[in-house]
């Protein structure tokens, strides 16, 4: 099974809104303009999944995670967790959900880091 990872940035305004940050919108961004956006920050896990009508598999969700900027949880007084942390506690779940399943994680460059590799090739099965 395939696992798509990646993070969305949906925007929320206002002054009351828990756990929002500035995060980096790659959609809207260039190499000569970055774009920032106001709200949270989620980890995606998905399965993909191949239906008879569709020509191509669909990525469809099954794990979120919000990323809490790191001033907000020194605030709390909470550790503070990268959003591939938060992928590696997703991936985690599933495999723990599904011991005799074997995943293939894949994501784009902001995932791609020695410990995700790491953690891939400790849970390694053939």
């Amino acid at each position: 099974m395939v696992l798509p990872v990646d993070d969305t940035n949906p925007q929320h305004k206002g002054p009351h809104v828990y756990g929002k940050g500035r995060h980096h919108d790659a959609i809207r961004s260039t190499h000569s303009h970055i774009v920032w956006v106001w709200g949270h920050k989620w980890v995606v896990l998905a399965i993909n999944v191949k239906f008879p009508f569709a020509a191509r598999p669909w990525a469809l969700p099954v794990l979120c995670a919000l990323y809490r900027p790191a001033e907000l949880n020194k605030k709390e007084g909470r550790r503070h967790k990268t959003p591939i942390d938060l992928a590696l506690g997703l991936v985690a779940a599933l495999l723990h959900w599904f011991p005799e399943k074997t995943f293939m994680v894949v994501g784009d460059g902001g995932y791609a880091s020695h410990k995700l590799a790491r953690f891939c090739r400790r849970h390694h099965r053939t």
